[in-house]
């Protein structure tokens, strides 16, 4: 069917930014962090973008920790971004739901079901529609996601959440681009809204699943699953995404899933 679709390794442990020198009621103080989750290479990036230009820092990397001189407020930025940044990742929910819409008599769908959603059917307006399965997505992030959702239908993918960029926006619309917050994003939230609006952004990271797709299991003489469906999808919490499969735009018949984000699972830390 054809788619139709709506919708550092650090090369030394001292990292630098200029030359370190204190303007009278500006002085530089120096905090150590410990990480405990995150990659100490890859937190050195994150601070690296957030300091001044009289800040600098050392990289331990068989302590996990880093070492972070500049001034007060740039040090107070860095310690809630590290607050947030170093946690362990929450679990991965999604449910989704395959249908079956059909403008035909008599292919053994009825009516609209009550919980299929009003906005799909708008979207979609079908005179029938059946439920062919539903399914809870649930599993740690990263890795690789796979659900049975009746009638031979296979849904599969690999899911991972949205990372910290420390380097400018990618373009938008490529194909590998991430909607995720930057250093420079997190710099400004600091300055508009303070440490609830850091907090705030660092939290609402996205799922993004690639090579999602949708196969439909090959017959009994063996043939190959036939795959209905292949994408990249990106959802923010609580969000809802609602592809559609059929043969052309006119098609009688279609297939859809809708794919919602739950709210996630945080798993407890230890003491």
């Amino acid at each position: 069917m054809r788619r139709l679709l709506t919708c550092m390794v650090l090369a030394a442990c001292a990292v630098t930014t200029g030359p370190v020198w204190a303007a009278p009621g500006n002085a530089l103080v120096a905090r150590t962090f410990h990480l405990r989750y995150r990659p100490v290479d890859e937190a050195a990036q994150l601070a690296q973008s957030l300091l001044s230009g009289n800040g600098n820092l050392t990289v331990y990397p068989a302590k996990k920790a880093l070492t972070v001189q500049d001034t007060p407020s740039v040090l107070d930025l860095v310690a809630h971004v590290f607050r947030e940044y170093d946690r362990p990742d929450p679990v991965f929910r999604v449910r989704a739901t395959l249908l079956e819409a059909s403008n035909e008599e008599g292919n053994g769908t009825s009516g609209v079901p009550d919980d299929v959603d009003p906005r799909v059917r708008r979207m979609f307006p079908f005179k029938a529609y059946r439920k062919l399965g539903t399914a809870v997505l649930e599993w740690d992030a990263p890795g690789p996601i796979s659900a049975t959702l009746g009638e031979g239908f296979v849904l599969e993918g690999q899911a991972a959440w949205s990372r910290l960029r420390t380097g400018a926006p990618a373009p938008s619309g490529g194909e590998g681009d991430t909607p995720s917050v930057t250093a420079r994003d997190l710099r400004t939230a600091w300055e508009l809204g303070g440490k609830d609006m850091v907090v705030s952004m660092l939290r609402h990271r996205r799922l993004v699943i690639e090579d999602l797709t949708l196969s439909h299991a090959g017959d009994r003489e063996g043939k190959s699953p036939n795959e209905l469906l292949r994408t990249r999808v990106v959802l923010a919490p609580n969000q809802e995404v609602v592809l559609a499969m059929s043969p052309s735009e006119d098609a009688e018949r279609a297939v859809i899933i809708v794919l919602k984000a739950l709210t996630p699972h945080r798993r407890v830390e230890a003491r």
